[in-house]
């Protein structure tokens, strides 16, 4: 069994960034934070994500379960803004290994298309230099990029990166380029592999498809069978997806679950019990 957080009850003290008290429980393999925008998902993320960083998290407050000792490094923040990645070596050398260098702090920005490809070809530049020791980095950030491709991060003859057998670059969709960038992320968290980790993933429709989300969605939680998923979004189609006992709604620094029908069904107006009744089906 990998890692999963089962429940957070976090008072006002413990919160930043304007969130109020926190109180989840029954957590299951998918979180689906929803709510208008400034609400305080992304906040409660990264509240998620210190918390689990934090020494003492397994406790009656932060109910984190699973084996620690064999995936240290399990929690991972992603929030990619762009998805046509920029083949590095279209860089000029001195540019492309200062994306490289610089991977390991943008991995919640804008640049990570650009940074992830260069920190591959650098990864894999270390491999073929090295000729009597080995270097598991490349290995191991390739068998990343299986766990969520399906396939493995190789080169060329020409030592130009490729996936599916295309160099990497504008030739992915927009849903490999997401899932490349999210293996980085994985490998510059020191993860070893995709089952059993924790995903905090920040507003995945952006620039995807709504059927391109919806397949990487589905590819995430068939692969992370045995750790969680945590999204923050705005995708009808998402929430839909996940069924609503799945869905916390967060506003104005407020976190309900959409099951709580006294709050969220009065009316059928209600955006919400709309929902529920699309997502079960009555």
């Amino acid at each position: 069994m990998g890692m999963r957080i089962r429940s957070v009850s976090l008072d006002a003290k413990e919160t930043t960034e304007g969130l109020g008290p926190v109180t989840m429980r029954r957590l299951g393999q998918i979180v689906l934070l929803v709510g208008p925008n400034g609400g305080g998902k992304s906040r409660l993320l990264r509240l998620v994500k210190a918390q689990a960083d934090h020494p003492a998290v397994s406790s009656d407050r932060f109910r984190l379960e699973g084996d620690r000792s064999k995936s240290p490094d399990v929690c991972v923040f992603f929030g990619p803004k762009g998805f046509v990645l920029t083949d590095p070596d279209t860089l000029a050398p001195q540019q492309a290994d200062s994306h490289a260098e610089h991977a390991a702090f943008l991995t919640l920005h804008e640049n990570l298309h650009v940074s992830a490809p260069a920190y591959a070809r650098l990864l894999l530049m270390r491999h073929l230099a090295s000729k009597d020791e080995p270097a598991p980095e490349f290995e191991r950030l390739s068998g990343l990029v299986h766990d969520v491709l399906g396939t493995h991060l190789r080169w060329d003859a020409d030592a130009h990166l490729t996936l599916f057998d295309r160099r990497v670059g504008a030739s992915l969709s927009e849903g490999q380029a997401a899932l490349f960038q999210l293996a980085v992320a994985l490998h510059l968290a020191g993860a070893s592999r995709l089952n059993g980790c924790v995903l905090l993933w920040d507003e995945p429709e952006l620039h995807l498809h709504p059927d391109a989300l919806l397949k990487v969605f589905e590819g995430l939680r068939s692969r992370n069978a045995d750790g969680q998923i945590w999204l923050a979004s705005h995708s009808a189609a998402l929430a839909a997806a996940v069924g609503r006992d799945a869905l916390w709604y967060v506003d104005d620094g407020t976190v309900r679950w959409v099951m709580d029908d006294n709050y969220f069904c009065r009316g059928d107006d209600n955006y919400f019990c709309r929902l529920g009744r699309r997502t079960d089906g009555s």
